[in-house]
């Protein structure tokens, strides 16, 4: 008996199929069967299916008349013989550990049903976000509807993200509704009130996308069929003794399919789907619906309005002139993303000062060494304030699109870290440091050696832990249509405050080093936060400055003879391989004149803010530059009641916990 059995029903969708079809049958856990129905496909779907079929005997393919996917859905479970069911769409795709990590879920807990979270994919914008449930689901541990009724209708229907015990479904004849809209349904609620044990696999397993032309978002007399879910759900709760207690939650359910399925109602068919309305919903929430409607019908707006939607995700603006509409897809270079879409992954460096063990070898090295800078060995560099927590829940919420996630530590890992999360993989100094440089405990030298992380994407950034993201961000941010990266400068300060620190000399250095080499006069300084970079700068740099890496990396704390990462910058503007943004006191993506217009009216858009930790109003000092990244620099000057107010505000700021820290 195979541990489970996946479902995929396809029809029409040869673009998509390749994709689907080799995240499944690559799952790390090998002991599943395929099985795919072939619903009807007019175009090349059936041939890509058979393809696959000759290369792998547990692929089975059935084919039927078009009758939509409820109906295939339904056909293959009959031949099932798995452990457990999955069910995943053909133009959706899933992480190549998914069925592992849920299926160790499942006989961890002998559970009858388990939920991992998901992500959703914008085919049109190229940006992806996490879904998170409407609802408390517990971790670590078992429920069931009885005990948690939050669950029956705050999570997704959706069948895709879940593993059900097949014998509960075949012995219950758990189906699939016949309509071609919202068939998952009754599915979804029958298996809930089945299951006596459910549990979570709280990771981003499954990757759902959103197409423009998809038959979710077409208007189709299908969406009547929302009559017969209601009806049907409301006598599964009357049957299971469930309906008293949950029955405010189902008329509220019931509103919303409502609504919901009355933007798909063909426009003729409006009037007749607004009285069965009517039929179906309590007059307290049929009020709220005519609510909905008369907010969506406002008779001026008829006459004359201008009204942004949004389609399956997709932003579109409707004019109405005297009855007549008019709908164009909005292309916002905010929203549209290039067509850069290749994986970018993310690395941190991470060191945690109180481990006594490493800070005793830091004190160590600190004895046998003479020339070092003197802040370079200043504890704030090293303090442990929970910044890399916070940046990850920021990442998870502003930049879901990041693949990788690559934490650099000296045999360190932070406690509150789920490294369960295939997402994320800690990397040791010794994994791409060779034994003649540790210990070290330079970033410096660190960085030099960030592009031989094993497997790590051609497309990275590079953060330090006290960096974060503050607004919604895409790959175009960091990277261009051809994939180079974008590198942000300020001007140079004047010379005094040069005179002052040694980090603005070291710069100059790196200036007079290109200089030197290609005779070529650069005299801008990087910004201070998330930086994009590709592995193939790092490694022409590391190239063309071979002598001077070598000179750095013999030392153990920061140093006059130090390589700073900007040369790689540098280097790379030399070569025609980055594109350089100058960052002004507004967004620098604005044109001339919307970034005057915008200092005229004193609206601050940063594309970055690096704010000291010695600041005693954060929000303020964010509300004022408007960032869309932004870092809390930890200082010699500052105390533990400053850094505590740091975490406190960034607790503040980032509440939820992400799927990157335990439960």
């Amino acid at each position: 008996m195979p541990k489970v059995s996946v479902i995929i029903p396809v029809y029409n969708v040869e673009k998509y199929l390749r994709e689907c079809m080799d995240s499944v049958v690559n799952q790390t856990l090998k002991d599943i069967e395929i099985i795919c129905v072939n619903d009807g496909s007019p175009d090349n779907s059936r041939s890509i299916l058979q393809e696959y079929a000759n290369n792998d005997e547990r692929i089975k393919i059935i084919d039927q008349e078009n009758q939509g996917q409820g109906i295939a859905r339904n056909n293959a479970i009959e031949i099932a013989t798995g452990e457990y069911l999955a069910f995943v769409d053909p133009d959706d795709w899933c992480e190549l550990e998914m069925y592992e990590k849920m299926y160790a879920k499942a006989k961890e807990f002998n559970a009858d049903l388990v939920e991992c979270t998901a992500k959703k994919y914008n085919e049109y914008y190229k940006n992806t976000k996490i879904l998170k449930h409407n609802c408390y689901l517990p971790q670590n541990a078992t429920f069931n509807v009885l005990v948690n009724k939050s669950y029956l209708f705050g999570a997704f229907a959706a069948p895709w993200n879940k593993l059900y015990r097949t014998t509960m479904i075949k012995d219950n004849n758990v189906k699939f509704s016949k309509g071609r809209l919202g068939e998952d349904q009754i599915f979804a609620t029958k298996s809930r009130i089945l299951a006596k044990k459910i549990c979570l696999c709280n990771l981003p397993l499954y990757i759902y996308r959103i197409r423009v032309n998809s038959s979710v978002h077409r208007k189709t007399m299908d969406s009547f069929n929302v009559y017969e879910t209601i009806e049907e759900t409301k006598k599964l709760l009357i049957s299971n003794n469930l309906y008293d207690e949950l029955k405010s939650a189902f008329e509220k359910y019931s509103k919303m399919l409502c609504i919901n399925h009355r933007n798909n109602v063909p426009e003729d068919q409006v009037e007749n789907f607004d009285k069965r309305s009517k039929e179906v919903l309590s007059p307290e929430n049929f009020l709220l619906y005519e609510r909905y409607k008369t907010d969506s019908n406002n008779f001026v707006e008829n006459i004359f309005s201008v009204k942004n939607t949004y389609n399956a995700g997709i932003k579109t603006k409707t004019l109405t002139l005297l009855g007549l509409k008019f709908k164009f897809i909005v292309k916002n270079k905010n929203l549209l993303q290039n067509n850069f879409t290749d994986p970018v992954d993310i690395v941190y460096l991470w060191c945690d000062a109180s481990d006594e063990n490493w800070n005793n070898k830091r004190l160590q090295a600190k004895e046998q060494v003479r020339n070092f800078n003197t802040e370079a060995t200043n504890p704030c560099r090293f303090k442990n304030n929970d910044e890399l927590k916070y940046s990850l829940r920021s990442l998870e919420k502003h930049a879901s699109w990041i693949n990788k996630i690559y934490i650099v530590t000296d045999n360190q890992i932070p406690e509150w870290l789920n490294t369960n999360n295939p997402q994320v993989q800690i990397i040791d100094h010794k994994e791409i440091i060779p034994e003649k440089y540790l210990p070290t405990f330079c970033s410096d030298v660190i960085e030099s050696f960030l592009h031989k992380i094993p497997n790590l994407s051609e497309h990275f950034i590079y953060a330090n832990d006290d960096m974060f993201f503050l607004n919604d961000m895409r790959r175009s941010f960091f990277f261009d249509n051809t994939g180079r990266p974008i590198a942000r400068f300020q001007k140079m300060p004047n010379k005094q405050r040069i005179k002052e620190s040694v980090y603005l000399q070291q710069i100059v250095k790196m200036q007079n080093l290109i200089k030197s080499k290609y005779k070529k006069h650069i005299y801008l300084e990087p910004h201070h936060n998330f930086d994009a970079y590709t592995k193939t700068i790092c490694e022409d740099a590391e190239l063309a400055f071979k002598d001077d890496y070598e000179i750095c990396r013999q030392n153990k704390f920061r140093s006059p003879s130090d390589i700073q990462r900007c040369l790689i910058y540098y280097n790379a503007i030399v070569n025609n391989q980055v594109v350089v943004k100058q960052l002004h006191g507004v967004d620098s993506y604005l044109p001339l004149l919307k970034r005057l217009k915008n200092r005229i009216l004193k609206i601050r858009q940063r594309d970055s803010k690096c704010i000291s930790i010695l600041c005693d109003n954060y929000r303020g000092a964010l509300d004022f530059y408007n960032p869309k990244l932004f870092c809390i620099n930890d200082t010699e000057e500052a105390t533990d009641e400053h850094r505590a107010n740091a975490k406190k505000f960034l607790g503040e700021l980032f509440p939820e916990k992400s799927v990157y820290e335990k439960d």
